[in-house]
């Protein structure tokens, strides 16, 4: 298994997360993928995949064609321990959820041209480029710009510990504390700020929250005004507080998308089902990054103008509960 790889269409080498960030993001899908140091040939896995998904993106090689020389596919100077301590074993795949919350990333330039795969490196090339690759790039992290991908893997973890449970016969108990342990052993920080958890930096709607930014997520019903060139929509709870049960708050979540913008094809997708969500007046469920404020109303308002910062998800896709 490796985690970086080289396309025609970029002239440096990324890694499996940055091609599931850009297939998440706008569809992009490459046809080929090589190792950058050695050359040969590499297969994606859990990269082209929609849904929840908290298993590692990566890359494999061929049957039959390994890697040449002395090369495994990772920079030299970047191969440590660190991130391996941090992923979690599930069944033959790895456990590991985006660890950053980071601005969205420049468009790269595609370059011209083809790079030839036929003429193969010796050993001491080989050697070279992965020597090379230690300093500037150090450890593969996997970090994003969409809270979609968090929240993917954040529901991910649940859909897999039923899958765990069944395979192993657990108790609930032992399910949740499996839960736990991953949620509570995953790190991640938003912009900078932490150092947080998937189980501090996700939050619910119980509980007044703290006067800082994190990923916010619950259930509401959608409505929609279209003004001043620019949409405006209201995400509020369909079903009201008191009857939910618990210590739920009130939360109204204000999207403002202007008409003039561009939007990529995760963008253009949460439109969509926010515009679903309106017209149907179904309850969704929502994941978003910000601010919860209390107004004069004693309702918890976040204003979002980043569409990257919210992810929707519809609850009659979810077959499995997730507490909070």
């Amino acid at each position: 298994m490796s985690e970086w790889a080289k396309v025609d269409a970029y002239p440096e080498e990324r890694t499996a997360y940055e091609y599931r960030e850009l297939y998440l993001d706008d569809g992009t899908e490459f046809g080929e993928f090589f190792c950058p140091y050695c050359g040969v040939p590499l297969i994606p896995v859990n990269i082209f995949t929609s849904g929840e998904m908290a298993l590692s993106p990566h890359f494999r090689i061929n049957k039959g064609t390994p890697h040449r020389f002395d090369c495994n596919g990772s920079p030299i100077e970047s191969v440590t321990g660190e991130k391996r301590q941090r992923t979690h074993p599930v069944e033959k795949s790895t456990f590991y959820l985006p660890e950053k919350l980071v601005p969205r990333r420049k468009s790269v330039v595609t370059r011209v041209g083809r790079e030839s795969h036929n003429e193969v490196p010796d050993n001491a090339e080989i050697d070279r480029r992965r020597r090379d690759a230690g300093r500037r790039l150090g450890p593969a992290i996997y970090q994003t710009s969409l809270v979609r991908s968090i929240a993917m893997a954040f529901l991910g973890v649940f859909k897999e510990s039923y899958k765990q449970q069944k395979q192993h016969k657990w108790s609930e108990d032992c399910r949740k504390q499996w839960v736990a342990n991953i949620l509570q052993n995953s790190p991640l920080t938003l912009y900078g700020r932490g150092p947080l958890t998937y189980k501090t930096a996700l939050r619910n709607t119980r509980f007044p929250p703290e006067p800082d930014p994190f990923i916010f997520h619950g259930w509401a019903s959608a409505n929609c005004i279209h003004e001043h060139d620019q949409r405006t929509y209201c995400l509020s709870p369909k079903i009201k507080v008191e009857d939910r049960g618990g210590n739920h708050i009130p939360v109204e979540i204000i999207i403002t998308i202007p008409d003039e913008i561009s939007l990529t094809e995760s963008q253009k997708n949460t439109v969509r089902m926010l515009d679903k969500a309106a017209n149907e007046n179904s309850e969704i469920r929502w994941f978003c990054y910000g601010q919860l404020i209390l107004c004069e109303d004693k309702v918890y308002r976040m204003r979002v103008y980043d569409i990257d910062h919210i992810y929707l998800h519809t609850i009659k896709q979810t077959n499995y509960q997730i507490s909070g």
